[in-house]
């Protein structure tokens, strides 16, 4: 018995180390698919490929019956830290008792902004036309 109990808290140990590095394992989702619009596609098989527009707007100046603007708008935004000034820094070397001076470099994060904008129109329940604007923005 006091053989067993020797074992016992290692294998805990080991059983309890699995669990959690099973808990946080990350799963990588697949890549998607291409998703193909066509001219003359129906507004449903839209919808049912990219969901339902942001907004919905009359065509020109006045509204046209039956034309219309699906509008779809995706953000993201990245944040890397990038060097943005060097400081001098004094220190006095342990060994030799020298001062001595080191650059360092001061970081700070850029974040960059990426929106796009598509545009579709939209007549007789089906897709005529469509034009994608892209906008990048990077600030400190």
């Amino acid at each position: 018995m006091k053989r067993l109990s020797f074992f016992v808290p290692p294998i805990l140990t080991l059983l309890y180390s699995l669990f959690v590095a099973s808990c946080s394992t990350v799963t990588v989702p697949a890549p998607s698919e291409d998703i193909v619009i066509e001219v003359g596609m129906p507004v449903e098989a839209l919808v049912e490929l990219i969901g339902e527009p942001d907004s919905v707007r009359p065509y020109g100046n006045e509204e046209v019956e039956g034309v219309e603007l699906w509008i779809y708008e995706q953000k993201d935004s990245d944040t890397e830290m990038v060097s943005t000034d060097m400081e001098e820094r004094l220190y006095i070397d342990p060994i030799t008792g020298e001062e001595r001076t080191v650059f360092e470099n001061i970081m700070s994060p850029e974040v960059t902004v990426r929106s796009t904008t598509t545009i579709f129109l939209i007549a007789e329940g089906a897709v005529r036309a469509w034009k994608v604007e892209r906008e990048e923005d990077s600030f400190l």
